[in-house]
């Protein structure tokens, strides 16, 4: 036998009714139906819920993540930036103390005949017994043409392009320099120029003289 449910209800105020019948397990499946959808949509507010709460987490940790990177940032470029600062004075220190290790004395030259004879000291500015090396070059300009001593030297405008292929010196307090120019094709010397540099390869001295 067919179970239903019968439900009687009136359309006006006459007393005249209406009836609607339903099958007893098609009632059953609909409040199935409705407690699952009400079930779901709860679940899915809850997910959504929760969801919406973990997004604003990981937006703050993020934000915090980026502020946290560019401090490190700004820290390390600060750090660098002082640390290139010192290492730059710790360079022109070096370098002042090279240059003055050894000065240039008693530059001389002298024409004999066609030839032209350019003599100097070298000594130490300082009182320390301590030995100062490096090497010295001396290039004479005929217009283009360079003459440089030591000999097999290549210039390169004006300049050795080689410091250790220079002539060696060790002083302890001073030593004297002296070469002579010969005349090149009928063509006079126009300029000398002294290079002193250091056993490191910094230049300490640049002296030129124009004729």
């Amino acid at each position: 036998m067919k179970q239903t449910i019968t439900i009687i209800y009136f359309t006006d105020n006459a007393g005249k009714a209406r009836t609607v019948e339903f099958a007893l397990k098609s009632l059953v499946l609909l409040i199935v139906g409705l407690f699952i959808l009400i079930l779901v949509s709860i679940t899915a507010a809850i997910f959504s819920f929760k969801l919406y709460i973990e997004k604003g987490r990981l937006t703050d940790e993020l934000a915090s993540a980026n502020m946290e990177k560019k401090s490190l940032e700004e820290r390390f470029k600060d750090m660098g930036a002082k640390t290139a600062s010192t290492d730059k004075r710790a360079v022109n220190n070096e370098n002042e103390k090279k240059t003055e290790l050894i000065s240039l004395h008693d530059f001389q030259i002298k024409k004999d005949g066609g030839n032209l004879a350019v003599s100097f000291d070298l000594a130490k500015t300082n009182s320390a017994g301590e030995t100062s090396h490096g090497y010295v070059f001396i290039v004479g300009d005929y217009g283009g043409t360079y003459i440089c001593f030591p000999e097999d030297v290549e210039v390169k405008d004006g300049f050795p392009v080689d410091f250790k292929k220079g002539d060696k010196f060790t002083i302890k307090w001073q030593k004297h320099i002296e070469r002579i120019f010969p005349s090149f094709n009928g063509n006079a010397i126009k300029m000398v120029s002294i290079f002193v540099y250091s056993a490191e390869g910094d230049l300490l001295i640049k002296k030129e003289v124009g004729l």
